[in-house]
């Protein structure tokens, strides 16, 4: 089972639920954990968080978090300075950290998963989830309780990230939801559902252009799918193309009439 921890080590929560979370998994092996950035929490910290488990995986990472968490609440060290982040990641046994925090490393990345915290609702110090299942607080009989449930669900990243940026969408954050179907569009530009989540966030992005490609794409694909005809006219309307958007809708409504 694989749970992400949403926290912020600059929080006394933080180091509160860590021990819980060491406690809940004294005697579990089955439990890989990962920290991720609290959607509101941008910092060099937890950018050097991220970078750990990129470059060394779950282990490495909970050593990093430990070292700042420990310096943190335990000796008032001033994780904003580089130096100080950079000591407390070799002596974790992440030597390489304090170089890869004086380049852009792993910003995009900490982006990457603050717009997924945002799409999940992630409001509280700490949030965990798995899967779609979601803990807020690290109250210790319900962390032992969202361990052990016997619901562990396997959903892939893909299923995710479409998940993710229809929350955005909902959200009114198009641009985040782009942001989270980049690789999508890469590894998959012709799979339906990408191709229309995309088409409604270059919509409502105001990238009417982008929109016009997919809608029209997506209107060649599937000359009935009304939904993309709708979309294709709307963008054509706003594009003041509005007598071509005219055909288009009219002959959504003579579907939507039959």
């Amino acid at each position: 089972m694989r749970i992400e921890v949403w926290a912020d080590v600059f929080s006394p929560e933080t180091n509160s639920a860590k021990e819980q979370l060491r406690a809940a998994l004294a005697d579990r092996t089955d439990v890989e954990v990962v920290w991720r950035p609290h959607p509101v929490d941008d910092t060099d910290a937890q950018r050097l968080i991220h970078l750990a488990y990129d470059d060394g995986g779950p282990d490495l990472q909970d050593a990093v978090v430990s070292a700042l968490v420990a310096a943190r609440h335990e000796h008032d060290a001033d994780l904003d300075d580089l130096e100080v982040l950079g000591r407390l990641s070799e002596e974790a046994g992440f030597a390489q950290g304090a170089a890869m925090l004086r380049t852009d490393a792993g910003k995009r990345g900490v982006r990457e998963q603050r717009l997924r915290g945002e799409a999940i609702g992630v409001n509280t110090v700490p949030t965990f989830t798995q899967a779609d299942r979601v803990l807020e607080g690290a109250d210790a009989d319900d962390l032992a309780a969202f361990l052990d449930a016997d619901e562990e669900r396997a959903v892939p990243e893909e299923t995710q990230r479409l998940r993710h940026a229809e929350e955005l969408l909902g959200q009114r954050d198009p641009v985040g939801a782009l942001r989270l179907i980049e690789p999508l569009m890469r590894d998959h530009p012709d799979h339906p559902d990408v191709v229309q989540l995309a088409a409604r966030a270059y919509f409502k992005s105001a990238q009417l252009n982008k929109a016009l490609v997919l809608a029209e794409a997506m209107v060649e694909v599937n000359p009935a799918d009304f939904y993309a005809r709708r979309l294709l006219g709307r963008t054509l309307e706003r594009l003041g193309r509005r007598h071509e958007a005219r055909a288009h809708l009219r002959l959504v409504d003579e579907i939507v009439e039959e």
